[in-house]
């Protein structure tokens, strides 16, 4: 990926239109933020971070799952380090890497952790900008990678159905 951000950045175009593999515009975008941050030498360890940035993020979704379904504290801390040391330590072919799927599962993470917030949906304007981020998130993810508009399908219909679950249909 970082051939083709440097490869579109030379030749003109943008990274959507110059890449040899259409991912989207976000993860050729983190790769040119990674470029303007640091040295050439030090381009690696900002893509690390991001990489443990977009772990940890997951990592909370899954601790915030685990305590949405009735867990205690600390099996939600476990649930959290088991997804974060899997994103960030196994031997999955996706784990260690900024690829597109990582940065979609981001996305719908997000999403998520919206739909689990009680604050959130407590009044009608906070639930009106909850939607609207829910929205924006789920449009992103389906712009990167088409495929994962099956995904994002899925979990925009649990959050209507939470949210429905939570207003009752006189509110919606």
């Amino acid at each position: 990926m970082r051939n083709m951000v440097e490869r579109a950045s030379v030749f003109g175009g943008s990274y959507y239109e110059s890449a040899i593999q259409n991912r989207g515009p976000l993860e050729p975008f983190l790769y040119d933020i990674a470029g303007r941050v640091i040295s050439y030498d030090g381009f690696w360890f900002v893509i690390s971070f991001m990489v443990a940035v977009i772990a940890a993020v997951i990592a909370y979704a899954g601790a915030r799952t685990a305590r949405f379904t009735g867990a205690n504290r600390s099996v939600g801390l476990a649930v959290a380090a088991v997804i974060y040391v899997h994103f960030t330590f196994s031997d999955q072919g996706y784990a260690r890497v900024l690829y597109i799927r990582n940065v979609t599962t981001l996305l719908l993470a997000l999403v998520w952790v919206v739909i689990l917030s009680e604050r959130m949906w407590t009044d009608p304007r906070r639930a009106r900008r909850a939607s609207i981020v829910i929205g924006v998130l789920l449009g992103l993810v389906v712009e990167q990678l088409v495929t994962t508009a099956f995904a994002g399908a899925v979990v925009g219909l649990v959050a209507l159905a939470l949210l429905y679950e939570r207003r009752g249909r006189d509110e919606l």
